[in-house]
């Protein structure tokens, strides 16, 4: 990881809207274990949409730097929701639901930020990932739904997308684009 990536991670702008594009699922649970625990050790809420295998691995890291990762959750301070669970929330008929989307996720937010110490959330999401391969204009414009929950409840966001390590294709430019900072894989 490099100086610069390690700052954003470790203390980012409010409004930063981060991506991670990368085909190492390693490097994706460590990175996100990065952006959590800093977060965790300033006292603030960390919200996780997140696969179950990234929970895991990001648990053990939370473990391993001394965070109670049950006493966490029961506390609010560590919210874990999984993706593809709230994937079937959000979106209907191929399209996110914008208004449930806001809804949810505010409430997500809200209830973080009441445990925060600091009164400061990070969130990181990991359903972009889940569905950019086979529904892009959903996934445009869930990023789009981001950008506006970012400004409305002033957090930041990483965002991490798998990348399949036989394609050659480069991360799309539409997507890229809906994003405030780039981490390099």
């Amino acid at each position: 990881m490099t100086p610069k990536t390690a700052a954003i991670l470790d203390d980012p702008h409010p409004d930063l809207h981060i991506v991670y594009p990368c085909s190492d699922q390693q490097c994706i649970a460590e990175v996100v274990s990065a952006f959590t625990i800093a977060g965790l050790q300033k006292e603030e809420s960390v919200v996780l949409i997140t696969t179950q295998a990234h929970a895991h691995a990001i648990n053990r890291e939370l473990e391993k730097a001394g965070f109670d990762v049950g006493r966490l959750n029961d506390a609010g301070q560590l919210i874990t929701v999984e993706a593809e669970v709230m994937l079937r929330k959000l979106v209907a008929d191929a399209v996110p639901d914008a208004l449930l989307f806001k809804k949810i996720i505010g409430e997500m937010i809200a209830a973080a930020r009441q445990f925060a110490p600091s009164g400061k959330v990070r969130v990181f999401g990991e359903m972009v990932s889940l569905m950019w391969n086979t529904n892009m204009p959903a996934t445009v414009r869930m990023e789009e739904l981001w950008n506006e929950v970012i400004e409305t409840y002033s957090v930041p966001l990483l965002c991490t997308y798998s990348l399949d390590p036989r394609a050659e294709r480069p991360f799309p430019t539409c997507l890229s684009q809906l994003h405030s900072h780039a981490l390099p894989a």
